[in-house]
């Protein structure tokens, strides 16, 4: 959770990735299979992870992992990842690092997390003044309330501190001290070949060649035959939207007008004490606010139209409670003290039916679905037990039947599976047996018979000629990056002269370690890509009289926060009393089922 929000509080310069630091398992306690009442996931002798955290941390990395990958992952998908145990890992060490840098003496007062955040560009609206409706859609979006984020935002300051300390007692590694910090703010003079080759092309005589170089590499998963009968959801809504009549549309619309009311709406005034001024004086400015008031110790932030389904939960269930023309209680929050001002709640109303008739047949339609579902799902058990085949049941409207191929890696895809135990159950199918039954993911009755198991086999080269072309191409393209790279190696004395700043260099080695430039004098090749490459040797340093390029900052503090990590860490696992509770993270995992 930490690093997904660290890249608000650095530069968006830094090209440095913050290493993820595995914690293995294997040197942890594990927790009593029965409990006793405690129902956290993982604890240490400083620390506590509830199943909230964990469910809230588990659903936020699969949907973003979802959004990277641009497909469904399933509970089952990434458990089978490792995402369970990935996230209890992230959970433990920033819970460790936080806990371990407030004992140490660290802090930011709510003032200084306030500025971190109001002077984030990515929080800028476009005349580039902090926008609470911009950094409230990002939370939202990325799953935060925003207290978790200024929480965040506070151990990202504590970090940045000790990083810093550590920089000016020179107890950072040499590495980093000389290659970053004392370097920060001085132009490298290099001779330097930038390494650029066009896309290769593969024939296919090529990817022949390279398949027959390679064939252990390709093969072709054990496949699993299958006939499946899927309850059609769309053709069992159009049956029942078919067998509703009018004036069974007016008397629901009648028993039940209150249910299709707008959502009430509220016109409010955020005020946030940015200057740390006295309760009673921040409360006083703002009674006496009026809308041309220009205070610079208070920022002023206005909301139109807004349900509160649209609103972060503190700020909703604050503002609903208010009457128009109220005024909130100040409420504590890290980025200073708040209150809200009602000035207009626009009540809800409730539409004639001729304008929302089509809402009023859905709405009745989702009311019988599910008594419809498991109708046909009892109706075909029992055809089922009878004797009778998936493909004499697809005369009953709503059913549907199909034949598929499907690998074994792609079953919990393909199938939707609910979880880990459906999977488990369909691999131990056998051609013959009883169909299985199970609800998919989104809850709907699916049947399958297993038909035949094919093994694993060798691949033929038709079959994954794609897939061969593109490994070869990759292939073609790093042996000709390399070559390109002997030859510029070879012919280094033709190579150009330039001047860099630390920044500029920075950027064209995108993130790189620049110690073999800063700190060697011999040739290296920095790898840019599979296509790129940049030969460089230094000449000299040039020292510089102006401060360090203040975007500098986070990449400098990234690397030396990952460094800390890495030192600590070790350290306050072996001494944490870890323990992690299996039955626990399953209780917890079992609630998306």
């Amino acid at each position: 959770m930490l690093h997904g929000l660290r890249n608000w509080a650095s530069s968006k310069y830094s090209a440095v990735l913050i290493a993820l630091l595995v914690i293995s398992f294997a040197i942890w306690g594990i927790g009593d299979f029965t409990n006793m009442g405690n129902t956290d996931v993982a604890t240490g002798k400083d620390i506590t992870i509830s199943q909230e955290a964990f469910l809230k941390e588990f659903d936020r990395t699969r949907r973003q992992t979802e959004l990277q990958q641009r497909r469904s992952i399933s509970i089952a998908d990434a458990r089978a990842f490792g995402m369970d145990q990935q996230v209890i890992q992230s959970l433990v060490r920033d819970e460790l690092f936080r806990h371990y840098l407030k004992t140490a003496g660290f802090s930011a007062s709510p003032g200084m997390v306030a500025k971190l955040i109001f002077e984030n560009p990515d929080f800028a609206d476009e005349q580039g003044k902090f926008s609470q409706e911009l950094f409230d859609q990002i939370l939202f979006r990325n799953g935060f309330t925003e207290q978790e984020a200024q929480t965040l935002f506070f151990t990202i300051m504590m970090e940045n501190q000790y990083a810093q300390t550590l920089i000016k007692l020179g107890k950072a590694s040499p590495a980093i001290n000389t290659g970053l910090t004392q370097t920060s703010n001085i132009s490298v003079r290099l001779k330097m070949i930038e390494v650029v080759i066009p896309e290769q092309e593969i024939s296919n005589n090529d990817a022949l060649e390279f398949f027959n170089k390679n064939q252990d590499l390709y093969k072709i998963p054990q496949q699993h035959q299958f006939e499946i009968l899927n309850i059609d959801q769309d053709a069992l809504r159009s049956t029942l939207r078919g067998a509703i009549k009018d004036e069974d549309v007016q008397t629901y619309y009648e028993q039940n007008k209150d249910s299709f009311r707008t959502e009430e709406r509220r016109n409010f005034i955020q005020f946030r004490n940015k200057s740390n001024l006295p309760k009673e004086e921040f409360v006083s400015r703002v009674n006496a606010y009026q809308n041309h008031n220009n205070d610079s110790d208070i920022a002023v932030i206005r909301f139109e139209g807004k349900t509160k389904a649209s609103l972060l939960d503190e700020m909703a269930n604050i503002v609903f409670d208010l009457n128009e023309g109220a005024i909130s209680e100040p409420s504590s929050e890290l980025m200073g003290e708040v209150i809200y001002k009602v000035e207009k709640i626009i009540q809800g109303t409730i539409p004639p039916l001729v304008d929302i008739k089509s809402l009023v047949l859905d709405t009745m339609v989702d009311n019988q679905l599910p008594e419809a579902i498991n109708d046909l799902y009892i109706a075909v058990e029992d055809r089922l037990a009878a004797g009778e085949t998936f493909q004499s049941m697809t005369k009953i409207q709503g059913l549907t039947m199909k034949q598929e191929t499907i690998s074994k890696n792609a079953l919990a895809t393909a199938l939707q599976l609910p979880d880990r135990q459906t999977l488990d159950d369909i691999l131990n199918l056998q051609p013959g047996d009883e169909p299985y039954g199970f609800n998919n993911r989104k809850l709907v009755p699916s049947f399958i018979k297993l038909l035949n198991i094919e093994d694993e086999r060798p691949a033929q080269f038709d079959e994954v000629q794609e897939q061969v072309k593109s490994d070869a191409l990759v292939e073609k393209n790093i042996q000709t990056r390399d070559l390109s790279i002997s030859s510029a190696r070879e012919d280094f004395g033709n190579a150009m002269d330039k001047t860099l700043t630390r920044q500029q260099l920075t950027e064209l080695l995108q993130g790189q370690d620049l110690s073999p430039i800063l700190l060697r004098d011999d040739i290296h090749a920095f790898i840019i890509s599979d296509q790129k490459a940049i030969v460089a040797q230094k000449v000299e340093l040039i020292s510089s009289d102006q401060k360090p390029d203040p975007r500098l900052n986070p990449l400098i503090l990234n690397e030396l926060i990952v460094e800390l990590q890495s030192d600590v860490l070790g350290q306050l696992v072996d001494s944490g009393d870890l323990k992690t509770y299996p039955a626990n993270i399953e209780g917890a995992l079992s609630r998306f089922n």
